[in-house]
């Protein structure tokens, strides 16, 4: 995928698993860009009342890749 994108582009990437997880963790320390884990919880009924459920949570790696040299960018860029 890096070597199609083109210069300028981003790539955003999600996982779920730790095996892929550990793909997206490699290609941050090759490529910069932004690691990112988000979770979510539901509000689900629990006997008479409300509870939270915990869905599993996604890995997000984002990088723009850089206009001049085709490698690392926007480190920490949240735009």
């Amino acid at each position: 995928c890096w070597e199609a994108l083109r210069p300028g582009g981003r790539l955003v990437a999600n996982t779920v698993t730790l095996e892929s997880e550990a793909l997206l963790a490699g290609r941050h320390a090759a490529y910069g860009g932004e690691l990112v884990r988000l979770a979510v919880a539901h509000a689900v009924p629990v006997g008479g009342f409300t509870g939270w459920r915990q869905a599993m949570p996604v890995t997000q790696w984002s990088v723009v890749k850089s206009p001049e040299s085709g490698v690392r960018s926007d480190k920490g860029d949240r735009s």
